[in-house]
């Protein structure tokens, strides 16, 4: 566990050295300036495209930032030959993958939870009122990228950072529209229960969407989010470890 959490750290401080937080930085400077030119065009509706306009961008910049950061950190150990040293040492496959995964998503954490506060910082300037939900949201939100970095991480093990990074984007939009795909499987004839189970096998990412409640105020159901949760902890541990077998049979040049 020592050994596991020293990489973990190790990746949060790599991960902050490639200026991640310069990306929230614009995100920020982003969200304000959409806000002032959102605002007249919205007729009275300012605060709540806001929030709706706001909250999807946390979630695609969160996604960019596991392109650019999770799917280069593996590739670069391997290419600077530092993996070998790291390898060579008591320090199992498993472990090292698994304290990629935990250092990756605490730089999320951090990433996430700062543009979130700043959607809910520039709702409360716009609407005069706090929205709290905003930040339950955010939750949601980072459960779903620990799950899309799940996927970044199985596929950093086994294809290039070019190859990763593009299958981690189609997972992202595929697994938004996983409920499309289900209502395009019941319309067709044949080869309906082939897409119906290829939709259990994606990332249903858009269980963890509760932007539309939220854009209006509402807070998302208690069930929901439990659901949410419950199935990012499986999904993740599952995708893990098919994970970490392939990467314990990876062989390094």
């Amino acid at each position: 566990m020592k050994r596991l959490a020293a990489i973990a750290a190790n990746t949060f401080r790599e991960a902050l050295r490639q200026k991640v937080l310069y990306i929230t930085l614009g995100f920020m400077l982003f969200l304000v300036g959409a806000a002032q030119v959102l605002s007249p065009l919205a007729l009275g509706e300012g605060p709540r495209v806001v929030r709706d306009v706001g909250l999807s961008l946390v979630s695609l910049f969160g996604m960019f930032l596991i392109v650019m950061v999770g799917t280069s950190l593996l590739h670069k150990e391997v290419e600077r030959r530092s993996i070998h040293v790291l390898l060579s040492k008591p320090v199992a496959r498993r472990e090292y993958l698994l304290g990629k995964y935990a250092g990756l998503v605490a730089v999320l954490a951090v990433c996430v939870g700062a543009m979130t506060v700043a959607v809910f910082l520039v709702d409360r300037w716009m609407g005069r009122a706090w929205h709290p939900q905003v930040l339950l949201c955010g939750v949601g939100t980072l459960a779903e990228l620990a799950v899309l970095t799940s996927w970044t991480l199985l596929f950093s093990a086994v294809a290039s950072p070019l190859l990763a990074g593009a299958f981690t984007l189609g997972f992202y939009v595929i697994g938004n529209a996983v409920a499309d795909l289900r209502d395009m499987a019941a319309l067709l004839p044949s080869g309906g229960n082939l897409l119906v189970g290829l939709s259990y096998v994606l990332p249903n990412l858009y269980v963890f969407n509760f932007r539309a409640q939220v854009a209006e105020g509402v807070w998302p159901d208690a069930a929901q989010l439990g659901l949410a949760l419950t199935y990012a902890v499986l999904y993740c541990a599952l995708i893990l470890t098919v994970a970490v077998g392939l990467f314990q049979r990876r062989e390094f040049a």
